[in-house]
């Protein structure tokens, strides 16, 4: 099995996480996923037209300009390459392309 940074095999061969030295990091992971769970259970029982409107809610709150700004810098910055206004354009592209491939496609119960 190939190294996965992060990773390590397991006796079964699996790949299973390595002990976080960072016990601030793991923490914040633990809330993170603590938070997700708890939206993901208020939202359990969401009907089709449910869903489609809190994924086209939260598409669009990624490209409002202030978010879509904030992420492109961060990515430039994070990443060490690329450009602001290509960073832009390539998550406004992404996130109006993903939402319309979604468009009319059943998620729920399937």
């Amino acid at each position: 099995m190939p190294a996965i940074e992060g990773w390590e095999p397991s006796e079964s061969g699996e790949a299973v996480p390595m002990q976080c030295a960072d016990s601030e990091h793991e923490e914040a992971v633990r809330v993170l996923v603590e938070g997700a769970r708890k939206a993901q259970a208020k939202i359990a029982d969401y009907r089709q037209d449910q869903v489609d409107a809190l994924t086209t809610a939260i598409a669009w709150s990624v490209v409002r300009s202030d978010h879509a700004e904030a992420l492109a810098q961060l990515a430039v910055d994070e990443g060490g390459f690329g450009n602001f206004r290509d960073k832009l354009t390539k998550i406004r592209n992404r996130i109006s392309g993903t939402l319309a491939d979604m468009a009319g496609l059943r998620t729920v119960g399937v």
